[in-house]
């Protein structure tokens, strides 16, 4: 597909979509898709045409008409196969016309990260970013840190298996989260690095000590912690030792602050441990309530529990810590990826799958989305499907496994919806291959097909709207 045909399918569609939508009065509360937002990366040697399609997407807002959309090239040469950094500058919204299409880090198969002459390839995913945007008044006056941005994504080394083929990864070894720091250029029509690509760090160990730097990020964007938005909120995991237990894992909250005299954002605060020693907790984010703060886990994929709540008075304090990490009758048991958010409306909607309610009894399709209410427990209510490819695509086989997950809620911009994106695509690759059971709860889908050029066609980001029940005003002020 051309650039000029990939636009037009791309930006004309979603607009018919969107007038449709005006005319028919969708019910508030539910969800529309509209059809596919990304297929294809336009920069040489990152897309179709070398083998890979975009996944992982995200987004932030850049100034009051400017939209940056992000995400990760990904391949059909083994599970997981994330590629290359990518970014979008849209212009009026996260579905506008393309000013730009650029890349922030770009894969290679000749990586030697552990320094003894081995050849690895360098997987990149899960970019994300967070910034006050250009123009942004804060208590009224022009915010001084507006239009600085962080950038993240994870970098790991995988081995080859052949001459196509990627094996697991060296987590433990490489594991690592690149960022940089950008702004919005003065024509508005690309981003520009303000500090370099480097290494996240802890700072908490020595800065010679090399597990300082062996961490991860969720994959959900990071919050403003006060009102001046000089601090932001992530969460994260890594070998940073647990101020109350030594033998406590799983993710904590990592503070970014800004520095006013360099002007760039540091890592500067990292929080306890939300679940105590036992608790195999992994990705999940922040949720700020109206009393205080709700941190999300996914469980593992085995261990048979629904989504796991902490309920805190602050992500850097025990304090007030309140547990919901049983099972609970009714709450389905959640075995894919995992995102919430408090939207617009300031209702807590949560993203994923259900193998026990899915007509396919597959944990990752279709994509499903809760209600929480944080009065009763964050029971799971209110179910509706996002987005299920199966029930409208003859193409797609079952036993490829069809995922759709990685559900991203865009930053509300004003007005009586809001977006949100997502990726599909297969769990077959380009070749046949069996997964022990260990590896897949799934008994049907232990043996996965190559990968098909029809369901290939499939793959990309998603995008769908969030109808309101009412206009809710926008994030950020401007002036003018």
């Amino acid at each position: 597909m051309n650039r000029r045909k990939f636009l037009a399918t791309t930006i004309v569609g979603t607009l018919a979509a969107r007038s449709l939508l005006a005319s028919s009065g969708p019910t508030a509360g539910t969800i529309t898709p509209l059809g596919k937002l990304v297929h294809d990366c336009l920069i040489p040697g990152q897309g179709r045409d070398n083998g890979a399609f975009p996944a992982h997407p995200n987004g932030i807002r850049l100034s009051k008409d400017r939209f940056l959309v992000l995400y990760a090239t990904r391949g059909w040469r083994g599970v997981d196969e994330d590629r290359s950094i990518i970014y979008q500058v849209r212009v009026k919204g996260f579905d506008g016309v393309i000013l730009k299409e650029g890349m922030l880090a770009s894969s290679t198969d000749a990586w030697d990260p552990l320094g003894d002459g081995s050849r690895h390839f360098m997987a990149q995913g899960h970019p994300g970013g967070f910034g006050v945007p250009k123009g942004a008044l804060i208590d009224g006056r022009p915010a001084p840190h507006a239009n600085l941005f962080v950038i993240c994504w994870y970098r790991y080394a995988r081995p080859f298996a052949g001459p196509d083929r990627v094996e697991r990864p060296l987590a433990a070894k490489t594991h690592t989260v690149c960022w940089v720091q950008v702004r919005l250029n003065d024509a508005g029509n690309d981003i520009e690095i303000v500090e370099p690509e480097s290494l996240l760090r802890s700072p908490d160990f020595d800065p010679a000590d090399p597990a300082g730097r062996l961490s991860n990020i969720t994959f959900i964007q990071a919050q403003s912690y006060n009102a001046s938005a000089t601090e932001w909120v992530h969460q994260g995991s890594g070998a940073w030792p647990d101020r109350n237990d030594p033998k406590a894992a799983g993710p904590v909250a990592l503070k970014f602050r800004y520095h006013p005299a360099r002007h760039r954002y540091e890592w500067v605060e990292t929080g306890p441990r939300f679940f105590p020693p036992g608790f195999e907790a992994i990705e999940g984010s922040l949720v700020r309530l109206d009393d205080g703060w709700a941190m999300y886990a996914r469980p593992h994929k085995d261990a048979n529990l629904p989504l796991l709540w902490v309920r805190l008075d602050d992500p850097f304090s025990l304090a007030g810590r309140k547990l919901f990490n049983q099972p609970r009758a009714g709450q389905p048991i959640v075995r894919a990826p995992v995102s919430a958010y408090r939207c617009a409306d300031g209702r807590i909607r949560v993203f994923t799958g259900d193998r026990e309610g899915s007509p396919y009894q597959n944990r990752r399709h279709p994509l499903y989305c809760w209600e929480a209410d944080p009065r009763n427990d964050f029971a799971l209510t209110r179910r509706q499907v996002v987005f299920d490819l199966l029930a409208t695509d003859s193409a797609l086989r079952p036993e490829s496994e069809p995922i759709a997950d990685m559900c991203k809620v865009l930053p509300h911009s004003g007005g009586s919806s809001q977006w949100l994106v997502h990726r599909f695509r297969t769990e077959s690759i380009n070749y046949r291959r069996e997964r022990p059971a260990s590896t897949n709860p799934e008994p049907q889908f232990r043996v996965s097909p190559a990968v098909t050029d029809d369901e290939r066609a499939l793959h990309g980001i998603y995008i769908a709207r969030l109808n309101l029940d009412g206009s809710y005003p926008d994030v950020w002020s401007f002036s003018g």
